[in-house]
């Protein structure tokens, strides 16, 4: 039975009191998504399509619905936020198979190698590579960056930015995964991604060290060894686009590293205004920002979403009593 508890945002509710209130105000529309960066881009994504319904509003996963990590747990999820969505898409499912008032947006993150779920489920997307963040892996969108955010100068090239990030983001993400599969209890840290070197893959050497950062004290017992080796097994399997096996927050990270490597001084001519761009944070958003809509909208997730607004304000003209929850 779902808990009741008080919530001082009127807009947070159970899974069961979303239902109602879509049967209630057929004419709400929610698009749901992981966290607050996802919120505030897709708030941006979607002022740009002209038939966006006064009534679509975006949403956090965790400021629209109460969903305790146990009841994600309790549906064979990962607790998180991107758990949270997908189980939350799976309870809606089944309390009013028939409604369209809600799209649920998730990470694909670690389906590529089959360690997270992507279930079939009408109104649920999956970003189309591992990550929202993947799809600023791109040459139009990093050379903005570098010439519009940084003003680097012409030899720091977009190509060359992504030939140097490419093979560590891709061990950040099997480190991660293996942690992860071997359920260690433990993550790894920004301490154990800065050890991974760019341009070239990573010698096992690093990937041990890695490991062994990442571990600490809380799981003695798991073997750097078998984790090693499971990584150089995983590895075989990154044969198609890497965009599908990166750590969205990575991506900033060995941008930092690389423009420090390479042209430290965009972070400390002029007056230093960039300076404060040497924390991934700030750079996930200035890269975020670079993301262009006529770009994205080719994209099957965007495309998805774009369809599913107009139908939804298609339904929004219907006459009175069309209910979106049949």
């Amino acid at each position: 039975m779902a808990t009741t508890e008080p919530f001082e945002d009127m807009e947070r509710r159970q899974p069961a009191e979303l239902v109602t209130l879509y049967e209630l105000e057929p004419e709400v529309r929610d698009v749901i998504v992981e966290g607050s960066n996802d919120k505030a881009f897709f708030d941006w994504y979607l002022s740009q399509i002209d038939h966006r319904g006064n009534l679509i509003r975006v949403y956090a996963v965790g400021d629209r619905v109460y969903l305790p990590d146990g009841e994600v747990l309790d549906g064979g999820h990962t607790a998180g936020e991107r758990g949270r969505v997908v189980r939350l898409a799976e309870i809606l499912n089944d309390l009013a198979p028939d409604c369209t008032s809600a799209l649920m947006i998730a990470d694909s993150d670690y389906a590529s190698i089959a360690l997270d779920k992507k279930p079939e489920i009408p109104g649920l997307f999956f970003t189309d590579y591992a990550s929202l963040e993947s799809y600023t892996l791109s040459d139009h969108v990093i050379d903005k960056l570098l010439r519009v955010v940084f003003a680097a100068p012409a030899e720091i090239s977009a190509p060359m930015v992504l030939r140097a990030i490419k093979d560590p983001l891709t061990a950040s993400f099997l480190i991660g995964a293996c942690l992860r599969e071997a359920d260690t209890g433990a993550a790894i840290s920004p301490k154990a991604v800065d050890r991974i070197p760019l341009a070239t893959p990573c010698p096992d050497d690093v990937i041990r060290e890695v490991f062994r950062i990442s571990l600490k004290e809380k799981a003695r017992e798991i073997s750097v060894d078998n984790l090693t080796r499971r990584y150089g097994e995983l590895r075989k399997s990154v044969t198609d686009d890497f965009r599908n096996f990166v750590r969205g927050h990575d991506i900033a990270h060995f941008v930092v590293k690389f423009l420090k490597e390479n042209c430290k001084r965009v972070f400390t001519k002029e007056d230093g205004r960039r300076r404060g761009l040497q924390s991934p944070e700030l750079l996930e958003i200035a890269l975020m920002s670079c993301l262009e809509y006529q770009k994205l909208r080719s994209e099957k997730l965007f495309a998805a979403v774009e369809l599913w607004l107009s139908r939804a304000s298609a339904t929004e003209s219907e006459p009175p009593g069309a209910a979106a929850c049949a």
